[in-house]
């Protein structure tokens, strides 16, 4: 039997982050890196670890995101995250232990490239951009958040992954699988409203 750092080691499954006792902060954070979440208060993004770096932008509550690595700065926990085309630099647990975003479940309701249908209707649960036109290259419309239901309107000549949709505010173009295979869309309490036809 080897020492328990090699058996560490050879484990498959990523170890949950521990934050450092030496900033009296001794629960184990509930995420991980590499692991999808959800922001649970708005957040500011900024472009570096530091909380005193250039704001990039405000995400919103429930916006889900995927953690890229950590960092502890000024007795708090901070996070290196992609949503959609955004990155940057978050905090996941304050100095006073509260947390700002929280593990995802995979959802089985998530949408498989197989079920997407003209005429389908999903609710978006990570940030989407929309396009006017297919192609990645054409002019941005607009940004869908989580919680935006979409009916698909055309589904894409040149990629499975893309779809033109359509919403209360919005007619465009979006990406329904990030490239690491996230699901950006999933299915729509909304179904059980329409009707063939």
């Amino acid at each position: 039997p080897g020492s328990l750092d090699a058996l560490q080691s050879q484990s498959p499954v990523r170890p949950h982050w521990k934050i450092r006792p030496q900033f009296g902060l001794d629960v184990d954070a509930p995420f991980a890196e590499g692991d999808q979440c959800e922001t649970l208060t708005v957040v500011v993004l900024r472009q570096k670890e530091s909380i005193l770096s250039d704001a990039i932008t405000e995400l919103p509550s429930g916006l889900r995101i995927e953690v890229q690595k950590f960092a502890e700065v000024e007795e708090r926990l901070r996070a290196y995250i992609v949503a959609g085309r955004l990155q940057g630099w978050i905090t996941a647990k304050s100095r006073n232990k509260k947390l700002h975003i929280r593990k995802t479940q995979t959802g089985s309701g998530d949408l498989k490239l197989s079920d997407i249908k003209v005429g389908g209707v999903y609710e978006v649960i990570s940030l989407v951009m929309v396009r006017e036109g297919e192609a990645l290259d054409t002019p941005l419309v607009a940004e869908l958040t989580r919680g935006v239901v979409v009916h698909i309107v055309e589904l894409g000549s040149k990629s499975s992954q893309r779809v033109r949709v359509r919403s209360e505010a919005v007619q465009g173009w979006i990406t329904v699988v990030s490239f690491k295979g996230q699901a950006l869309l999933g299915s729509s309490e909304a179904r059980a409203h329409t009707t063939d036809g």
